[in-house]
């Protein structure tokens, strides 16, 4: 197994140089699981796979690293990969496979691709399940925080897992009633199945009926116990006019339009636009390739309001201007994932916002 990434890959900062040793590891090593926590540098690799087959075969015929590739002498040892003429033939057909059958070739062992799939990370399940092909699986991933452990996946295709009752005392404020002073809280068998709940968490370590500020959602049950999924941060909703948008809106709303006219996105977000005759939303997205549609604007325009009522009602009175859109230029948002990575961030563990409700926030490259 490999994990994205196994110890930072040995410290390496630069992303291309990490992404590319990654590859390489991954084709000589026969893996058969990869596992992440967010999905999207998943998908970086495989578009870096179906860029880079051909390189990635040169290596293996000559058994040495790319002339580009500078490393310390004490990282060297870690890559070392010699002639492999049966992996260099591999990466030839993978370069040549159309994009579905990229990964059958390069990796053939694999078969198990675990990270989320919910919320957030949701939008990258399209791209991430057509490179993998059809007989990777992708399942979901623990639901946890830095304090404490909270569900358990079954390994079900579908997203969420049991509550993990034996991890730490749970209580749960139900989502409409979060603005109250002082809301009632619920005991993890009272849960009802559909409904949205902030997650209390009493712990071993010390925390007292510590709010984590995370929205889960129960959908169904393990035996007698809830199931459950991250929705949102309790932090990632906007209310410019009353319109009450909150992060499950905007991927909803973006992701069915992205679906709608095949883009593949490697950023986006959706940020206030203020200063004009109304109040609205700008949606700055970076396409993966090609141009942003004309019509993108539109769809998630009606996607909002489909997906929350109080911001159709708002559109359909003028009370708010329409969606805009505003494309990046392509590696905008991997010049804010490197300069993460090298403030000491763990890429692993970077997660995109696709709702940002004070445009300041944004890294300045994206404002």
């Amino acid at each position: 197994a490999i994990y994205a990434w196994p110890y930072e890959l040995f410290e390496v900062p630069d992303l291309r140089a990490r992404s590319f040793l990654a590859l390489l590891l991954a084709c000589a090593g026969d893996v058969s699981l990869v596992g992440g926590i967010f999905p999207a540098p998943l998908v970086y690799l495989l578009r870096d796979l179906e860029a880079r087959a051909e390189e990635l075969s040169r290596c293996f015929r000559d058994g040495a690293l790319p002339a580009w590739l500078t490393l310390p002498e004490d990282r060297k040892r870690h890559f070392r990969i010699g002639k492999r003429l049966d992996l260099a033939a591999r990466l030839e057909r993978a370069a040549r496979a159309p994009i579905e059958e990229k990964v059958l070739h390069a990796l053939p062992g694999l078969r198990l691709v675990y990270c989320w799939i919910s919320a957030t990370a949701s939008i990258y399940l399209p791209e991430l399940t057509r490179r993998l092909g059809p007989r990777v699986a992708v399942r979901d991933a623990i639901y946890s925080a830095c304090e404490g452990w909270c569900s358990i996946p079954i390994g079900d295709p579908e997203p969420g897992g049991a509550l993990a009752v034996t991890s730490h005392f749970f209580e749960f404020i139900e989502e409409k009633h979060l603005a109250s002073q002082k809301p009632a809280t619920r005991f993890g068998w009272e849960l009802e199945d559909g409904k949205r709940y902030s997650i209390v968490m009493t712990t071993g370590a010390g925390l007292c009926r510590y709010r984590i500020g995370d929205i889960v959602e129960v959908c169904g049950w393990h035996a007698r116990t809830p199931r459950i999924r991250f929705v949102r941060k309790e932090a990632a909703a906007s209310n410019l006019a009353g319109e009450k948008l909150d992060e499950s809106h905007v991927n909803r709303a973006v992701g069915a339009a992205l679906r709608t006219t095949g883009l593949d996105a490697t950023f986006f977000t959706l940020t206030p636009r203020l200063g004009g005759a109304r109040p609205g939303y700008e949606l700055l997205v970076e396409p993966a390739h090609g141009e942003v549609p004309a019509q993108l604007a539109a769809l998630v325009d009606a996607g909002l309001g489909e997906a929350s009522f109080d911001y159709g009602r708002l559109r359909g009175g003028g009370q708010l201007a329409p969606v805009v859109v505003r494309a990046l230029a392509p590696g905008t948002y991997d010049k804010v994932r490197q300069g993460k990575v090298q403030d000491g961030s763990a890429e692993a563990q970077l997660k995109t916002a696709h709702l940002t409700s004070d445009p300041n926030a944004l890294p300045p490259l994206l404002r």
